[in-house]
């Protein structure tokens, strides 16, 4: 077996990564250090003999944004060490932090070195392991790791933050002597006496998985936190506890120790070498140490990072390794448990941590004389850790007493990013597949009786809630019939899901993994027309319960893809919208009216020679060619013959001025291929966007106006501001202000927002507003894209409005990107509808709202929609003004409808839930239910904690004047405010307020009496600009300026030139 990334099988499982491979064989070859082959130490002492074969071999990380990161692992393998016969030393180190490879490499020399010093120094003149008694061993080794770790301090590299387990097994003939420092592990493998092995833990752990060493670090001050619970994600609570060496479901999120303000070092280890920021909280370098005899049961040794132990037990990496004889068995043994664990890591994460494994393989045992070699119990070793050997069995002993809830669990569900990743990737697969999707090859044969069956089943669903009766039925067509017999595990937790099912008939109970790891069961279906799988037809989303049969029964299921293709209205990938604004009668529609008339276009197929529109004839229909091509003739009267005057193709367009003039064809066109062909009659035009003459009219009047109103409209230029920024970096601003939640958290996956000082040497002071990114935690997040979309639509923009930001210029260090805007910004909306000693009035609302329409309208008009409007997304301006500052999901607006789930979910529309495909008047449901909250106090869809499938219930059922019936019985609510509201919050995208753009917002009743023009020009006052002015020049923002420059910018360099190259 080569060195290459097979993925072996673990009894009768293989392991999928479950994307394509990011590195080749070739790649991931370069990536490898390992043993030339596998070697031989003969030991031979006064009571036995045996040969140890020996091999290592070490695996680079897969980094997507450090391609290039060095190994952070290091080991070391001294047969005959300190030129001694019988004599040997291996050990693995795991470095972490910016410089963890130094930290790790000084390690694996320093205490190979410090081992052989300190012997002398704890009493054995001879400086010879052979003549050592145990006891000096024992306290060599632990004077080994306290003095390197001393002197990894001030060596040329960074050991405050970074630093490295270590964990080293020394072999003097029959007796191995373990010491640990951290999460690496030492694991024997024992023969039993069925002929089977047995895993036996050498180390344990050292990480806040284990109560002993959680106590022991809280003593020393520190705190024992996960990162969702200082995030508010989860309770506070140490129900961590496992059994040694089980396995069980956890995320990726493990207990951290943390100083008492939660910002450093978030070890997730309780001991290591270096990290010598953590030493005052109890992260220190002694080592546990365990002594243990090797006889005839030994079968071999395994040490190993925790980049096998992520997602392998013990007990499975020995059945690996068993598996492998021979003369070259522990090399081969290295390279597949290391291939299995890399395509665990691609499994269950974006990444894979450095990954290195020893093997030390011991055979022909004999016996010297007729006494057992084992060792006696009463030697032992005043330690937390001790060894005692009972029969053939290592028994671990900690200051807690016992063995068990220690060892830090496998992992077997996958990380944050993972999900994210994967569900991106989905949702392409999905809208490809979708588009590709052919009805009439996935109908599955029912009677009548099913069919009406299964539509009872659903008309209370809100995934159908909303569906026309054609979009029914072929969604039931789709579904198939599936039998099941008790015990039969329909869906399991944490899986990827592309299903959903509807109960049939039978009973399944609803299974959920609990903190320590039982399965308990929540729920159980046993009325037919109950259902489950809805969010992985909305996006994919991972598995969150189990659900078993619990009797024979019969479900319906339809799978995602044919869901998303039943919901199509159209298949198309033109932008539409581009192709319309080119038609010279239809420049006066805004980019809202052209969405509308995209939306009603219909398909028509025409067959070569086919004549699509004849000369003379009167025209009522605009059509676009889709595919194929046409030719355009004139009848020429002098010769009777038809000329040909064109060719028309691919996004070309005719018949635009029958939408106006009830006027005779003055060509004939006629298909030259099979075409597609996207049409409009004037009266579907007229129906949903109004009579296009008056429109046209409107247009001319708003231009006259404007160009008398230009005297006194003050339109910024905000060019030398962005010629003065040209080469700006990091070092000419100030921090002055960081906008965080209300309880001083910061946002490090969608950047940081605040207010930075320009520090102009010899000139005053000049603040602007300033959005930071941490590149590591975009890149982890997948927001990346986002990030670089925002900033090329914010350069994009042909025009200017105070409640969009204006870029002035963009720049980056190693660890962050930054892009400097014009408006100081003070605050989230979010928190000043929070404000305790803040009342939002009605009046206040609306002037919020109004600001924000106008922020709407502006996108609007660039082409874009916001897809976003939510109170955190929205921050105020040093004068009180509001500012759509998070562009980060802005889409370009075609004419097509989008289906891609975005944003947070308790502002979405009910089309984008329901995958109907949605258009800007999404906004315009977003600002609904942002002015319910503003007015009544909260949001109607339910809070963070509310459960994700009650909240998009609550959306699809939605009644219609949900709003009036709220504030019904509230005073100071007006019956014009109820109205705006309730059609902002109109179930139907086409009737809704703002469905033809923000013109019919504006005109509305509530707002009629706003001054538009006084709003664009920042002349009325806002009902916050007091709250805003304390924010920026009182508040003692000190604590959190200090975390954002600890957070977001320092750490991890990272250098991603293609992700990061417009900044």
């Amino acid at each position: 077996m080569g060195n290459t990334c097979a993925q072996p099988k673990i009894g009768s499982q293989t392991y999928s990564t479950d994307n394509p491979e990011p590195l080749t064989k070739a790649q991931i070859q370069k990536r490898i250090v390992c043993s030339p082959k596998t070697e031989t130490m003969s030991v031979s002492c006064s009571d036995c003999k045996f040969e140890i074969h020996h091999a290592y071999l070490s695996q680079r990380g897969y980094y997507p944004s450090q391609l290039n990161k060095a190994n952070q692992d290091a080991f070391c393998s001294h047969p005959n060490y300190n030129d001694e016969k019988n004599i040997g030393l291996w050990g693995v180190f795991d470095g972490h932090g910016s410089d963890g490879d130094h930290v790790s490499n000084f390690a694996k020399l320093g205490i190979a070195k410090n081992c052989k010093e300190q012997l002398k120094k704890v009493g054995c003149e001879s400086g010879k392991f052979a003549d050592a008694t145990e006891e000096q061993i024992m306290k060599a080794h632990h004077n080994a790791f306290v003095q390197t770790n001393k002197e990894s301090d001030g060596k040329g590299f960074d050991a405050q933050l970074s630093g490295t387990t270590a964990i080293t097994v020394f072999i003097r003939g029959n007796i191995m002597f373990v010491n640990n420092v951290g999460d690496s592990r030492a694991v024997v493998a024992v023969r039993n006496d069925s002929g089977g092995l047995k895993a036996e833990h050498l180390s344990i752990d050292q990480t806040p998985f284990r109560k002993d060493e959680r106590e022991r670090v809280k003593k020393c001050g520190a705190t024992v936190r996960t990162i969702d619970q200082i995030e508010g994600l989860e309770p506070i609570h140490e129900n961590w506890g496992i059994n040694l060496g089980e396995e069980v479901d956890e995320s990726g999120d493990p207990p951290r120790v943390w100083e008492w303000s939660l910002q450093r070092p978030g070890c997730a280890f309780t001991r290591s070498i270096g990290d010598h920021v953590a030493e005052c909280i109890g992260v220190f370098a002694e080592p546990e140490p365990l002594i243990r005899g090797i006889d005839e049961e030994t079968a071999f040794v395994v040490i190993a990072s925790d980049g096998v132990w992520e997602f392998l037990t013990s007990q499975s990496v020995i059945d690996m390794v068993a598996s492998y004889k021979g003369e070259d068995g522990p090399l081969e043994a290295c390279k597949a448990v290391v291939a299995e664990s890399y395509g665990l890591w691609l499994r269950y994460e974006v990444r894979t941590d450095d990954i290195t494994m020893i093997v030390l393989s011991i055979s022909g045992y004999e016996q010297k004389s007729g006494e057992s070699s084992r060792m006696s119990s009463k030697d032992s070793i005043n330690s937390p850790v001790r060894r005692t050997i009972i029969g053939q069995k290592t028994i671990l002993h900690t200051e807690s007493g016992s063995a068990g809830n220690i060892q830090r669990p496998v992992r077997r569900q996958m990380s944050k990013a993972k999900r994210r990743m994967i569900a991106e990737r989905r949702t392409t697969e999905v809208n490809s597949a979708a588009n590709k999707f052919v009805l009439e090859d996935h109908v599955k044969p029912k009677s009548d009786e099913e069919r009406a069956r299964i539509e009872k089943h659903i008309q209370s669903n809100f995934l159908f809630l909303h569906m026309t009766a054609k979009q029914k039925e072929a969604a039931i067509s789709c579904m198939e019939m599936i039998s099941v017999s008790s015990g039969d595990v329909i869906i399991k937790q944490g899986d990827a899901g592309d299903k959903f099912y509807i109960v049939d008939s039978g009973t399944f109970d609803v299974g959920v993994r609990n903190d320590e790891g039982v399965v308990q069961t929540v729920l159980t279906y046993e009325n037919p027309g109950s259902a489950f799988g809805e969010l992985s037809l909305m996006y994919g989303k991972p598995r969150a319960a189990t659900v078993t049969a619990t009797s024979e029964g019969k479900l319906w299921a339809i799978n995602r893809i044919a869901f998303r293709s039943c919901m199509l209205k159209r298949n198309t990938a033109m932008d539409l919208i581009s192709i319309l604004k080119k038609v010279d009668v239809l420049k006066p529609l805004t980019i809202p009216q052209l969405q509308r008339l995209c939306d009603c276009m219909a398909e028509e197929e025409h067959e070569e020679h086919d004549v699509v529109i004849k000369q003379g004839e009167t025209g009522e229909r605009i059509y676009i060619v889709e595919s194929g091509e046409l030719v355009v003739t004139q009848h020429d009267e002098e010769h009777g013959a038809e000329r040909e005057m064109m060719k028309l193709g691919k996004n070309d367009y005719f018949g635009e001025r029958a939408l106006m003039y009830n006027e005779a064809r003055a060509a004939t066109i006629v298909a030259c291929t099979h075409v597609k062909l996207l049409t409009c009659s004037r009266q579907a035009f007229e129906e949903v966007v109004g009579d296009l003459k008056s429109l046209i009219a409107r247009d001319q009047e708003k231009r006259e106006s404007r160009l008398q109103r230009m005297s006194t409209y003050r339109v910024k230029s905000n060019q030398k501001e962005v010629n003065s920024l040209r080469g700006a970096d990091r070092a000419m601003f100030d921090v002055k202000l960081v906008i965080s939640d209300g309880e001083g958290k910061l946002d490090l996956e969608n950047g940081l927002v605040g207010s930075f000082k320009l520090m102009s040497k010899g000139k005053v002071p000049i603040m602007y507003g300033m959005k930071a990114f941490n590149k590591k935690a975009v890149l982890e997040s997948g927001e990346s894209k986002g990030l670089e979309q925002e900033r090329s639509i914010l350069s994009s923009f042909d025009g200017q409005s105070p409640f969009i930001p204006i870029l002035l210029g963009t720049f980056q260090t190693s660890t962050c990107c930054f892009s400097v805007l014009q408006q100081p910004l003070c605050l989230d909306l979010g928190t000043l509808m929070g404000d305790d000693e803040t009342t939002l009035t009605e009046e206040d609302a609306k002037f919020y709202i109004s600001c924000i329409v106008m922020g709407i309208g502006f996108l609007q008009k660039e082409g874009y929609m916001m897809r976003m409007v939510n109170p955190s997304s929205i921050l105020m301006s040093q004068n009180g003004y509001p500012i759509l500052a998070n562009l980060t999901k802005c889409k370009k607006l075609t004419g097509q409808k989008s289906f891609t789930m975005c944003g947070d979910q308790a502002y979405m529309a009910p089309e984008m839930i329901t995958s109907e495909g949605y258009d800007f008047s999404v906004d315009c449901w977003g600002l609904g239910v942002l002015g319910y909250e503003m007015i009544v106090g909260y949001n109607p869809f339910g809070t963070g904690d509310t459960n994700e499938t009650e909240v998009y219930e609550s959306i699809a059922g939605w009644g219609e004047g949900g709003f009036g019936k709220a504030t019904g019985g509230m005073v100071g609510v007006s019956g014009d405010c109820k109205d705006f509201i309730d059609g902002l919050m109109t179930i139907d995208p086409t009737k809704r307020l703002g469905g033809n753009g923000v013109q019919d917002i504006k005109t509305c009743a509530w707002l009629r009496e706003v001054s538009w023009m006084g709003l664009g020009n920042m002349d009325e006052d806002s009902p916050a600009i007091e709250i805003c002015k304390r924010q920026l020049y009182e508040y003692d923002n000190k604590a959190v300026v200090d975390k954002f420059k600890e957070q977001v910018e320092e750490g991890d360099n990272v250098d991603d030139e293609e992700v990061f190259k417009g900044f």
